[in-house]
């Protein structure tokens, strides 16, 4: 119960039981989500006795067979060896595929997403996602990038390079369109009060301020 409540959505978190489960039942994007949960819950076990190691080897042998089930009738694949933040919202359904990769909370992903490795043999690297981060359909992120916190990746954009935190990124290659950030795609539970949220709002609109006023400048002397 503890790791379908990690990625349920508002409505359902602050319901008990009977609305876990109609959420899960309902959502493809959770059921993806709580068997990736599950399979790196046991990935990062690592039992003493031999009792235990027996109950791990099976343990990803079931995980193994939900994780392809799940594959086949959502099109989406979560590597449990990613480490995913709490929050994790898959909007749709359909050919999304995450990698090992490390990102962080309450990012919204929505279908058509890929995620993962590249790079020349022996340099391959997967990307590093910060929190609060929104994904359009048909993105395409791969090899050792940095996203920023409260990014935002336009549909069908093909990231090839690092982006900062409250990026808005269209495009491919991706290019920088704005730092209005994910403050109007992303929302949570407790959005309002999370301090990290609080602190890079004033940020992007403290950067929105500065640039008006560079722009007004330059106005002025043309």
């Amino acid at each position: 119960m503890y790791l379908l409540r990690l990625d349920l959505p508002e409505e359902q978190a602050l319901s008990a039981f009977r609305g876990a489960v109609r959420a899960l039942v309902i959502c493809q994007g959770l059921q993806a989500s709580l068997v990736y949960r599950l399979g790196h819950a046991v990935i990062v076990w690592e039992p003493e006795t031999g009792g235990g190691r027996l109950l791990r080897r099976l343990a990803r042998a079931a995980h193994f067979v939900c994780a392809r089930t799940i594959e086949s009738t959502t099109g989406i694949r979560i590597n449990e060896r990613a480490d995913i933040g709490p929050g994790l919202h898959i909007a749709h359904h359909g050919t999304t595929i995450i990698g090992a990769v490390t990102m962080g909370a309450n990012a919204t992903i929505t279908h058509s997403v890929t995620i993962g490795r590249s790079g020349r043999r022996g340099e391959r690297a997967t990307p590093v996602i910060g929190d609060r981060v929104w994904i359009g359909p048909g993105a395409v992120i791969t090899g050792g990038l940095h996203i920023g916190d409260d990014v935002v990746i336009g549909a069908n954009a093909v990231v090839t390079k690092s982006l900062p935190d409250a990026a808005v990124a269209y495009g491919a290659p991706a290019r920088i369109a704005s730092y209005r950030g994910s403050f109007d795609q992303v929302l949570y539970a407790g959005a309002e009060d999370d301090p990290g949220r609080v602190r890079a709002v004033a940020r992007a609109a403290e950067r929105t301020s500065s640039t008006a006023a560079q722009e007004h400048g330059a106005r002025s002397e043309a």
